[in-house]
């Protein structure tokens, strides 16, 4: 399976993203539904089966530090847009009052996509692209993190407009967290601030109803997404602290190089 991903890591992430990350919850979904559970305790369910099999898979291929599942956090300042920016819902849009029981579903609901979300494309997907360089290694499996919101319209959860709105801000999302993921080499925080972020959104006024994403003028996500491409360029241009088999990703790429010469 590790010879497959790493000689096609594109066909694999394609594969994963639809069989788990999209087959698989709209599977749970409808036996939830089938079981005539509650739309947030089934969401909540798909959300957690997606994220036990993605770490298992991680797991079980042997890229569990790899994936950024460590003790350490290095280069630690690397997470302070993301710190900053878990407000910025809050700041913008207001809270909304919520019954202590739905609260604690949305809780386990977006622990389950922080999890699952960053483990897959910050995670698996970045360490099977990061042998192609550090480039393609952000780049790509924001695309596919992007992508993976499409889903949202189609099954009738949101608007088109505001499905796009969603989309784009998971592409300059994943590409700022896929940085900051290189230089820290802990895919831990990331869960946590991912997890947070998500909290705030559905704590806003925005899933009631209150204002959908596509009225929100253009100006107020750039606020937020100018400092994602900042970030995410700096980070860049900084040496990166994630791994190849466990050695630094800068060595582990110019054995790789050596040997094809």
């Amino acid at each position: 399976m590790k010879n497959f991903i790493e000689k096609h890591p594109f066909w694999f992430s394609l594969l994963f993203t639809i069989i788990v990350m999209q087959i698989l919850g709209f599977v749970v979904a409808v036996l939830g539904r089938v079981l005539g559970l509650p739309d947030l305790v089934m969401r909540t369910s798909a959300m957690g089966v997606i994220a036990i099999v993605s770490l298992i898979f991680i797991w079980r291929i042997g890229w569990w530090k790899d994936a950024g599942f460590v003790s350490t956090t290095q280069n630690v300042y690397a997470l302070t847009v993301p710190l900053i920016f878990i407000f910025f819902p809050l700041v913008f849009f207001g809270t909304v009052k919520m019954e202590p029981q739905r609260a604690s579903l949305f809780l386990m609901a977006v622990l389950f996509t922080g999890i699952s979300e960053e483990a897959v494309f910050r995670g698996l997907f970045i360490r099977a692209f990061l042998p192609r360089g550090k480039w393609q290694a952000v780049l790509i499996p924001a695309v596919f993190f992007a992508a993976a919101h499409i889903v949202q319209s189609l099954g009738g959860a949101m608007s088109l407009g505001d499905n796009l709105v969603q989309i784009a801000n998971a592409f300059f999302y994943g590409v700022m967290m896929g940085a900051v993921r290189l230089r820290v080499n802990n895919v831990w925080p990331l869960i946590i601030l991912h997890a947070l972020i998500d909290m705030f959104w559905v704590t806003t006024g925005l899933p009631d109803g209150v204002i959908t994403m596509e009225q929100i003028p253009l100006s107020i996500y750039l606020i937020e997404w100018v400092p994602y491409i900042l970030a995410a360029v700096y980070l860049m241009n900084k040496p990166i602290a994630a791994t190849i088999d466990e050695q630094p990703a800068g060595i582990k790429n110019t054995q790789i190089a050596a040997s094809t010469v």
